[in-house]
């Protein structure tokens, strides 16, 4: 039989394996949900990309993509100086 002492300790052990576990879940679903989100983001500039390359006007770049004018213009740099290298 337990004592009221050994109670308390399992329940406060079981309290902290519950508390990992539930913080384990909640890790992994921010965890999936940010690859999620950088996985689109990594798409919509590669879109963007291959349409600055086929000299598509920014405006319509930016509105199809939801990337702003000036991400577009530093991306374009960033096309252009690692075109000039080669």
């Amino acid at each position: 039989m337990m004592t009221a002492l050994e109670r308390l300790e399992a329940n406060d052990q079981a309290e902290r394996e519950y508390l990992i576990m539930e913080s384990r879940a909640i890790g992994e679903a921010m965890g999936k949900k940010i690859g999620e989100a950088m996985g689109k983001k990594e798409s919509k500039i590669e879109i963007a990309e291959n349409l600055i390359k086929m000299k598509v006007d920014f405006k319509i770049i930016s509105s199809g993509t939801g990337l702003s004018l000036s991400d577009l213009h530093k991306l374009k740099e960033k096309i252009d100086k690692n075109s000039n290298k080669i």
